[in-house]
């Protein structure tokens, strides 16, 4: 997890070397710590480029020792992640845990490299809410891409809370009698008795939900942002007509959320909401699709660079996984590419991304599939 201002403190962080070490991790079969031994792999990597650029090996070996001491802490490697990215320099290191598995690389130079971070970076706001609710209990959750947290809301808790009964309770005290009132069967123990225990139940379940609904919309005030519904259908179907909540999302988790664990009702929740949480990378394509063919959309590896150092990039969207490789002369502006890094080459593709951020732009990582054949980045001008 990393929030904007540490992205922009490796952002601005110049000067050689500066070592960025980028780790997918694997849970470990039972006797088998495949991560520290792959970390160890890429620290001899980069200790072998830090000899290549010509850096000392007292300073190298400093630089390097941070991530040398994290393989042999077997606490460390306890903590579950699905990725790791480390930033060394002299009298620098931060390490990271990712929750995507970023591409295993070593990168060498006078910057960092931080591409794998970009798709970390903690949004400003909340993406959506969960709101879990049974007939026993009811809880809104605050979530985004990493988790959710339960807010702190004066909800109702389940019909007991609202009619003083349990809802087994509801049921068997409706009609107490009708076993004792022969021949009153069906429609005339009905009505010589009230309601049924269904249609008892009914209405406890209704003034429940009613109530509840109230409660969330006071919770909610005037956010617009989508509320995922979990629950059983006939709590989900009588909820949704009670509750009217503009920003209810159109499907719900169809499940008894107190059978899923607190992960699992996360997950299921944001693969619902996937389509809308991806919303701003379809705009982005669409707007440069909108200006293809105008001198707003860049697809041109060289043009993209020199656009983003210059202040002039909007948008900036990379394909995961992809790199541009080659150097940047801002002096002379002037790009050369190659199609395999070379001796000095930089990943020109995260050079533009840290340059568009700088200058208040917007990066996306999107699917390569997203882009144009081929294409490690696209970019839509200011003007």
């Amino acid at each position: 997890m990393i929030g904007r201002e540490a992205l922009d403190h490796l952002m601005t962080h110049h000067g050689r070397p500066a070592v960025t070490l980028t780790l997918p991790c694997f849970l470990p079969e039972p006797g088998v710590r495949p991560d520290p031994i792959r970390l160890g792999n890429l620290i001899e990597a980069a200790a072998r480029r830090l000899e290549a650029m010509g850096c000392e090996r007292g300073l190298a070996d400093a630089v390097l020792a941070p991530a040398r001491r994290l393989v042999g802490d077997p606490a460390f490697w306890a903590s579950s992640r699905r990725g790791l990215a480390l930033f060394l320099a002299p009298g620098f290191e931060r390490v990271i845990s990712l929750d995507r598995p970023p591409e295993e690389a070593v990168a060498c130079g006078d910057r960092f490299r931080v591409t794998a971070l970009l798709p970390e970076v903690v949004p400003a706001e909340p993406l959506f809410f969960v709101l879990a609710v049974t007939v026993g209990r009811s809880a809104l959750y605050r979530a985004d891409r990493r988790g959710m947290r339960e807010i702190s809301a004066d909800l109702p808790q389940g019909i007991a809370a609202v009619t003083g009964r349990t809802d087994y309770q509801v049921g068997a005290q409706a009609n107490p009698v009708s076993a004792q009132r022969g021949g009153q069967t069906g429609a005339l123990a009905a009505q010589a008795l009230g309601p049924t225990p269904s249609e008892e139940r009914k209405t406890a379940l209704l003034h429940y939900l009613n109530q509840l609904a109230a409660a969330v919309r006071a919770a909610l005030g005037a956010s617009s942002l989508p509320v995922v519904l979990a629950a059983q259908p006939e709590v989900a179907g009588n909820f949704r007509k009670q509750a009217e909540l503009a920003a209810l999302w159109p499907d719900h988790l169809p499940v008894n959320p107190d059978s899923l664990d607190f992960g699992e009702l996360h997950r299921r929740a944001l693969a619902l909401l996937e389509e809308r949480l991806t919303e701003d990378d379809r705009k982005a394509l669409e707007r440069f699709d909108n200006l293809a063919g105008s001198p707003r959309a860049v697809a041109e590896a060289a043009e993209l660079v020199k656009a983003a150092h210059w202040g002039r990039m909007d948008t900036l969207i990379l394909a995961a996984g992809r790199h541009v490789w080659g150097r940047f002369d801002p002096d002379s502006d002037r790009v050369e590419t190659h199609a395999q890094p070379e001796d000095s080459d930089d990943d020109l593709a995260d050079l533009a991304a840290q340059d568009t951020l700088c200058h208040g732009g917007r990066v996306q990582v999107v699917d390569p599939a997203r882009l144009p054949a081929g294409a490690a980045a696209v970019g839509i001008l200011r003007y």
